[in-house]
């Protein structure tokens, strides 16, 4: 039937015949399915409704009063199916027609004027068919065309075979990881190619045995490593290609993984060179926190198998916070530098270590040291630091910067821990700020860490007049003599 229903098939019937136009436009009006229908008795009227409206099939007469129906074709191109109609049922006109692009050609009967739905129909079904057809060619060539450009554009050399072994496709990356013979592909010689590619190898026999069990068994995958006779090492990937459930081939892809091996290494080079340089403090250029953790843990172990005596000291700057926010960051570095060159010098064994244990806090440990060395060390430091005469305007303490510290000496065992000993000290260390800063307090233990110890408090504290009030004086020269062996 014929309807104003805009998702009904557009029908352009182009007859210079009145009397055929009409006969048409009755069998389409008793169509079961919906059409709408556009009339042009002319060639001209025609291509003038074509310029306004996109018909879904034109339905031309062949001679028309001004021209040729097939000149439609070239106007409507592959927008649409082109039926001719014509009243002569010449071979001829039928050859011309379709060589012009026409879907079909009919010639016109009484059956044609009262089947015209028919033919609707099927020519709307034979062009969907064809655009169908066409899409899917379309997308097949697009598909095999990012299909190559992807097998051209990556760094593996690829190569797909089908069950036989038969090469079915291959890239450029493959011919030149392998250097093979182009021709050696188009020959489809399996065996020719494996002799190459063997040839090629460092150690030929695990390839070929792994080449071998594949092809027994076309279903698993597997990956692995191989070195060239020339040096360069690979890493390959073996697998199946499947259809639905089926295999139909199997894809291998080689990437050269020469450079990123050779980077490795060069990395891992370098990474010993860097753990070398990773033991000092970029600030300060004494030992940093992971190399304090290293040694204490050496020099733990070595103690507890000499039995030796091993201190410990923890300080850090008074008020240090205060100092960063009137004199600025830059100056509060200087300061650490300066503070860690006091504590650098003070311990002037080999053995002894000086390190920056976290923002302005520092550490020593003091080898085969007892608590009159140690003791002594400590207080050369404090007073090393007040030396200095840093202007402090904003500590309590005194007018210059200072330090406070903990300190501990310890007989290690196998069974004893070292986060035990520094929690010891830096409770100490705590202990010695709660007490008023600038000064020492230390525990001189007979064996292992005590969680009380009896502490000695050693140190001054300078009120803002300067004044000193000595609480204990100690020779700094005690146990640095035979009490630490050098």
């Amino acid at each position: 039937m014929l309807t104003d229903n805009m998702d009904a098939p557009l029908i352009l019937l182009v007859e210079d015949d009145k009397d055929h136009a009409d006969l048409m436009s009755a069998s389409l009006r008793n169509a079961p399915d919906e059409y709408r229908l556009e009339i042009a008795a002319t060639l001209g009227q025609a291509q003038a409704a074509l310029e306004r409206l996109t018909p879904n099939l034109v339905l031309t007469d062949y001679r028309l009063s001004d021209g040729e129906g097939s000149e439609l074709l070239a106007t409507v191109k592959n927008l649409c199916p082109v039926i001719i109609l014509t009243s002569q049922g010449s071979e001829q006109v039928a050859v011309d027609a379709m060589k012009a692009g026409a879907l079909d050609y009919v010639v016109k009967t009484s059956s044609l004027f009262s089947g015209m739905t028919h033919i609707a129909q099927r020519g709307l079904r034979e062009w969907a068919l064809i655009m169908e057809r066409k899409q899917a060619e379309k997308l097949l060539v697009s598909t095999l065309s990012l299909l190559n450009a992807t097998l051209e554009s990556t760094a593996d050399g690829i190569i797909v075979v089908d069950v036989g072994g038969r090469i079915k496709k291959w890239n450029q990356k493959f011919l030149d990881i392998w250097d093979i013979p182009e021709q050696l592909l188009y020959t489809q010689n399996r065996a020719s190619m494996l002799d190459h590619v063997v040839s090629r190898l460092a150690q030929s026999e695990k390839f070929s045995d792994i080449f071998r069990e594949l092809s027994e068994y076309p279903e698993k995958a597997s990956s692995d490593t191989l070195t060239l006779a020339d040096g360069r090492k690979l890493r390959w990937h073996s697998q199946p290609q499947r259809i639905d459930v089926g295999v139909v081939g199997r894809v291998w892809s080689f990437h050269d993984i020469t450079d990123q091996i050779r980077a490795e290494e060069a990395l891992e080079e370098s990474n010993h060179r860097l753990e070398a340089l990773s033991g000092t403090d970029s600030l300060t250029g004494i030992a940093n926190r992971r190399r304090f953790d290293e040694v204490l843990a050496q020099e733990h172990a070595r103690h507890a198998r000499s039995k030796g005596e091993l201190s410990l000291l923890m300080l850090d700057i008074d008020h240090f916070k205060e100092y960063n926010d009137r004199y600025g960051h830059v100056k509060g570095d200087e300061c650490l530098r300066q503070i860690a060159r006091v504590i650098a010098g003070c311990t002037a064994r080999p053995a002894d270590l000086a390190a920056r244990f976290g923002g302005d806090e520092f550490a020593c440990i003091l080898p085969d040291t007892n608590s009159r060395g140690a003791i002594a060390i400590a207080e050369k430091i404090r007073l090393g630091a007040m030396a200095l005469a840093i202007p402090h305007q904003e500590s309590n303490i005194s007018d210059c910067v200072t330090v406070t510290l903990g300190g501990a000496t310890v007989h290690c065992s196998s069974g004893g821990s070292v986060v035990d000993i520094v929690a010891q000290v830096d409770g100490l260390l705590y202990l010695a700020k709660s007490r008023g800063r600038n000064r020492v307090e230390f525990s001189g233990l007979a064996t292992g860490v005590s969680s009380s110890p009896d502490c000695l408090s050693i140190g001054s504290h300078d009120d803002k007049g300067g004044k000193n009030n000595e609480r204990r004086t100690v020779d700094n020269s005690a146990g640095r003599g035979q009490s630490r062996p050098r």
